[in-house]
């Protein structure tokens, strides 16, 4: 069986952390390795770590900027295992992900691997999940060239080769996007590869409180968008078409050369 890394970035929040690093220690892999890096002074997850970490995992607790890309550099710095894969502070691991999702995954390290995954609506406020409102999106059937054009792979749906990985590096001065132009760094060296198993339980709040990072930038989607497409070229002509056909669609006209 390969080995596997999950690294988890941490910022205060230690309750729906202790809820993620469970659904990691439950899915009874061989040589499953747990990163916790944190970007605070956080004695409430230091604490949840000396209590759930065991063996070869890490807490790293680490200075400066606030923000998962850093954490997750370090993480993909200190990884031991043969695979690598991020799971955010506020989600989980589906039940015998890994085990199952090990029967696809061979040791060929310029393949990126990534499954389906649910989303399920939570009020933290409240301290109520709303199971009812749970829903699984498979990714079967979908062109992968599309993630050229938008992503619709989350971060913690993919697994990556440990060796493919060492030396890129989330880009910290991103504000949004960070997860999609680290995928496209990657994937100027590897491939994709869909695996038909149930990956990662992403938990979301109301979008329109404003209170989660993405949201509160939103009115730059458009231009980080422009950015990544001009800093990851486009494969094909098809894929430029689509890029240009996207902005179109939401009243932006662009020429075919900025794509």
């Amino acid at each position: 069986m390969n080995s596997y890394s999950v690294i988890i970035a941490a910022h205060h929040r230690a309750h729906l952390l202790e809820r993620a690093v469970r659904s990691v220690r439950n899915q009874a892999v061989p040589g499953l390795q747990i990163i916790i890096v944190s970007d605070a002074d956080a004695p409430a997850v230091r604490q949840l770590a000396r209590t759930l970490l065991t063996g070869d995992d890490l807490y790293i607790e680490r200075f400066g900027e606030p923000g998962p890309a850093l954490s997750r550099n370090l993480g993909i710095a200190a990884a031991q295992s043969s695979f690598v894969l991020f799971l955010d502070d506020d989600d989980t691991l589906s039940e015998n992900y890994l085990m199952q999702a090990d029967r696809y995954i061979n040791s060929d390290i310029s393949t990126v691997y990534y499954s389906d995954f649910i989303v399920i609506n939570e009020d933290r406020e409240a301290n109520l999940i709303d199971y009812n409102s749970a829903v699984k999106f498979s990714l079967d059937g979908r062109h992968q060239h599309e993630v050229f054009v938008k992503n619709f792979i989350p971060n913690s749906a993919l697994i990556y080769p440990a060796a493919a990985i060492k030396t890129k590096a989330f880009d910290a001065t991103l504000i949004l996007n960070e997860d999609w132009d680290f995928l496209l760094n990657v994937l100027q060296d590897c491939s994709l590869k869909y695996m038909p198993v149930l990956g990662p339980n992403i938990f979301k709040t109301d979008r329109s409180r404003q209170d989660r990072r993405g949201s509160v930038n939103d009115h730059r989607l458009a231009e980080i968008c422009l950015a990544l497409y001009q800093k990851w070229p486009a494969p094909d002509e098809e894929t430029r078409l689509a890029r240009q056909n996207l902005f179109a669609a939401s009243g932006i006209t662009l020429p075919l050369e900025l794509f």
